[in-house]
Formats: C-alpha cells, structure tokens, sequence
C-alpha cells in the first residue's frame, strides 16, 4: 500500500521535472537544480525517516489530516485519530526517496531522444507541449518505464525509512483510496494513440494549443517546486544539524563509551568506503554486463530470465537481501565481515544497474551499431567501443545511483557486516559503517549521539556528492559535456 501511494505521488512529478530541466529550463537552470537531485539519492533511508518525524509528520498531524476530515469526514475511511502516522505518512516519505532516481535516470533517458524528432515535431508547426507529447515520450516510453520499476523496486525495499511513520499495528491513519480512484478513473480514460503531428482532423486552433503549451509548461514547473521544497528541506536539516558535530574529532577519533560525549566515527567512514568498494568490485561488473547483453543479445531465452531475475531481485526488501547474505556468508563463514556486506550492497546494486544499463543501451541508435559492423569491427568491439561509449552518460549516472543507494543501506549490514567499535582492514571481521552508526546514533537517547548521527550524515552526502562531481567532470571533460 506505502509503495502504491509513493508510485502515484512520486511518479507524475518525476516525470515533470525531467521534461523541464531537459524540454523546458534554461541551460543554466538545469545545472543548478539537476545535480543536487542527483546528489540527494544519496542520503541515507534512515535520515529520510528522521526529517519525516520531524517535519512531515507535525505538517500532516497539524494541517493535512484535519482538512481531511473535515472536507471528507463522513467517510469512515478519514474518521479516527489525527496522529499523523500511518499509510500517508509512509508514502510521502517514500515518493520523497524514489523522487531522485526516477528523476535522474529520466533526465538521461530524455537527453539521448535525438535532436532530429524534435527539429521534425517543431517544422511541422508543433508547439513545445506538442513536440515533447508526439516526439519524446514516445521515443523515451521505454527507458522512463524502467526508470519508474527502479523506483517502485526501491520503494518495495525499504524499511528503516518507513518503520517509524506506519504506526502500531493496530493504529489506522487516513488511507488514500478517495484520491487513487480518480488516477485510475484517468488511467482509462485515456486510450493509446499513436503519434502524429497536430495537424488533422479536428485541429485546435493555435490560440487553444498555445494556452495548453502554457499549462502543460506551468504544470512541469510546479512539479518542480513540489519536488525541490522537501529535498532541500532534507538538505537543508541535514546540513544545519550536521554541521554542528563536525570538528577534528569527528574524523579522526574512534566512537566514544556509551554515556560518554566526544569522539568519531573515523572508522565508520574508512568502513564504508571500504564495504562499498567490495560491492563495486562484485556489482558493477556483473550489472553493466548484464545489461549490455541484454539490450544487445537478451531476446532468447536466456535473456528473458535474465531480464526477469532482475526485475525480481529490484523488488526484493533491503532486509531480504541481508537475511540471505547472512545465510550464505556469514554463517559458512562463523563471523559477520566486510565481505559478507560487499556481497550484500552487491545485490542490490546489480539489478539496478542491469535494467538502467540496458535501457540506456537500447537507446543508442541503430546506425551506430550498423556503420561499426560495415566497416569490419567485431561485435564484442562495437558494443564495447561504440555503444558503451554513446551510453557513458547514462550508465555513469545509473553507477552513482546503485552506489549511492548501496552507500545509504543499513538493513543489510545490520545482518552481514554489522558494526565494529575500533579500527578494521580485514575483509573477514565486523566492520564499521555510516549508515549503521546513524541507525545507532539516532535511536540513543543520548543528544550527544543525535548531533552525531546528523553529522554522519551531512559525512555520508558529502561523499556521495564528491563522487558524482568527480564522474561528472572525468566524463564531460574526455567526452563532451553536450549533447
């Protein structure tokens, strides 16, 4: 139900925000609000779920769920308590962090549309609106279509985030079926058509077709602010209550005694590089691999399973995934480890990258392929040289969003690496991690320990956001920067 409700509150607006910054922005514009999208796939689950007890559950106790029950009130589904916990609560908080992923990969899969279907659309007499309605999203159905299972799968999988909002068993928030009644009234009212230019049969007038180029236009624009004011006001919280832990101890001190003010987490941010370099050495291989084969070669057999084993696996629970990694490695091994949470963020990295990676393949035109085969360069050279190449881009963008998402993971180290007071370069003992010692940190009842926890992770975005600069500026500077 929470992944329901984040689909349909997460989904349209994505998809309004990439169609601005790539269709309607200036370039300027673009670069300002794209790459802080981008960077906030990173925060971890659980910080999400402390800026939703924070500042979304008193907005929906205080605002929201009153107006509810008094516009809808003689309907038993909005009767009851106002706690502000329960399905709504979890569902925002989930639309909130699947917004960035589906947001990213649609902004790719929209960049790799070519030039010539717009110049088409727009020589035709189409309008803006018009050209994206005929031109692009028809050519970019597919590639938004993954982006959006990506995004359920990640929603499917969380658990540390939406714990806190659900409630007791017992307790019964305002579910939402008076709101998606008429999302799927709309669903079927509108048929398939195929696309044409505007003019025909029943043209609208040019005043008429500019007013809803003006609508459309100030709807993706106000998908804008309403993704923009909670990811920054993520943002913002964790960088005003992260700054304040930060001092030289912070990085280099090990974790203080329990009571006791002080210390860092230098070896939880050494751990989590350390984990996540494991999980990169295992995943990203794999992920970018099966996605070349099977965009290239997976329409056998072969690469029905393959295709459906990730779509499985994208939708398997973060906690899942730890309870088997602790069956597979921890127990044959007698001991959590650095190894056992690599193979784990592994996991879930390679579906994530599979499915982006051949999307983004199967976007590169058919031209390129047949010009490199015409002058007698093998297969395996073209898909390596020629297509991979086209799509760099995009699978960059699709490995910094698994490693982001593996970085801000803590159901499955909970079971495989666990946590380690002191310092570890052993991949076979218990290591360190941000996002477990933010779990820690965040449910003490220490103030000490909470300033600790925002700290970590302002540490854990500044990583992330680090890493992403730095692949973006490799790639345009050897590249290009424009498409």
């Amino acid at each position: 139900m929470t992944s329901a409700i984040a689909l349909v509150l997460a989904l349209p607006i994505s998809v309004g925000l990439a169609l601005f910054l790539t269709e309607m922005s200036p370039p300027r514009f673009r670069a300002v609000v794209s790459f802080p999208i981008s960077l906030l796939a990173g925060i971890p689950s659980v910080v999400f779920g402390l800026w939703g007890l924070f500042v979304l559950v008193p907005i929906l106790r205080h605002d929201v769920e009153p107006f509810l029950a008094r516009t809808l009130g003689f309907l038993p589904l909005f009767q009851g308590p106002r706690i502000g916990l329960g399905y709504l609560a979890a569902g925002a908080i989930l639309a909130i962090m699947i917004l960035p992923t589906i947001t990213s990969i649609a902004i790719e899969v929209l960049r790799t549309v070519p030039l010539s279907l717009r110049e088409a659309a727009l020589a035709l007499g189409a309008t803006r609106w018009e050209t994206i309605r005929i031109a692009v999203l028809p050519y970019a159905r597919a590639g938004i279509l993954g982006a959006t299972i990506l995004g359920l799968g990640r929603a499917l999988g969380e658990t540390m985030a939406v714990q806190p909002h659900r409630g007791a068993g017992g307790a019964r928030a305002p579910p939402l079926r008076g709101d998606l009644a008429p999302q799927r009234r709309r669903a079927r009212a509108r048929p398939h058509r195929n696309a044409r230019a505007p003019a025909g049969r029943g043209m609208k007038s040019l005043a008429a077709r500019r007013a809803v180029n003006w609508i459309m236009t100030g709807l993706c624009g106000a998908g804008v602010v309403v993704a923009v004011v909670p990811l920054f006001s993520v943002a913002w919280l964790v960088l005003s209550r992260g700054f304040r832990a930060l001092n030289v101890d912070f990085f280099t001190a090990l974790p203080s005694p329990v009571g006791e003010t002080g210390g860092g987490v230098a070896n939880a941010i050494l751990g989590t590089a350390y984990i996540v370099g494991i999980a990169c050495a295992i995943g990203v291989p794999l992920g970018v691999g099966a996605g070349v084969f099977l965009a290239e070669k997976g329409n056998g057999r072969l690469g029905e399973a393959v295709r459906f084993t990730a779509e499985v696996l994208s939708g398997v629970p973060s906690i899942v995934v730890g309870i088997v990694a602790y069956a597979l490695v921890v127990i044959p091994m007698r001991r959590f480890s650095a190894l056992a949470g690599g193979v784990a963020l592994a996991v879930l990295m390679v579906p994530t990258l599979a499915r982006s990676t051949e999307e983004l393949v199967r976007l590169v035109p058919g031209s390129l392929r047949e010009a490199s085969l015409a002058l007698g360069v093998p297969w395996w050279r073209t898909s390596l040289r020629v297509v991979l190449r086209t799509a760099l881009g995009g699978i960059v963008t699709a490995i910094l969003l698994a490693v982001a998402r593996a970085a801000g993971e803590t159901a499955p180290l909970l079971f495989t690496s666990l946590n380690n007071q002191y310092w570890n370069f052993s991949p076979d003992q218990p290591t360190a991690s941000l996002t477990v010692q933010i779990f820690n940190y965040a449910v003490s009842p220490y103030s000490d320990w909470h300033d600790k926890a925002w700290g970590a992770a302002l540490v854990l975005l500044i990583l992330v956001g680090g890493l992403s600069l730095s692949a973006k500026v490799l790639t345009r500077s050897r590249f290009g920067a424009t498409r």
